[in-house]
């Protein structure tokens, strides 16, 4: 939504991510989200740069049948943008020197 310019109502949510004062009222409980999101991101970015993703989404991608018939280089490029986006967001989040994305 960030990166499609598309405003939200922050009232919506309890915290917002890029809000400096947010962040300094979240509990580490409150973190862990973004924490596995990051995480996440970093081992999609490192695996779909390589043409690959790795074995836990692969796997199940194969046992569900998720592909829906369509080539893996599909699935791959599509994580690969997902990544991207994500990228931009947390550039963002640096710009705006929010402590997590430092």
């Amino acid at each position: 939504m960030n990166n499609a310019g598309i405003k939200e109502n922050l009232a919506d949510y309890e915290f917002d991510i890029l809000n400096k004062t947010h962040w300094k009222r979240m509990s580490l409980e409150d973190r862990r989200p973004l924490c596995y999101f990051l995480e996440q991101i970093y081992e999609l970015g490192v695996s779909a740069q390589d043409g690959r993703l790795p074995s836990w989404i692969e796997d199940h991608i194969i046992s569900t049948n998720a592909a829906m018939g369509r080539p893996m280089e599909s699935i791959i490029d599509l994580y690969r943008r997902y990544g991207n986006e994500c990228s931009n967001f947390i550039e963002k989040a640096v710009e705006r020197q929010c402590p997590w994305a430092a």
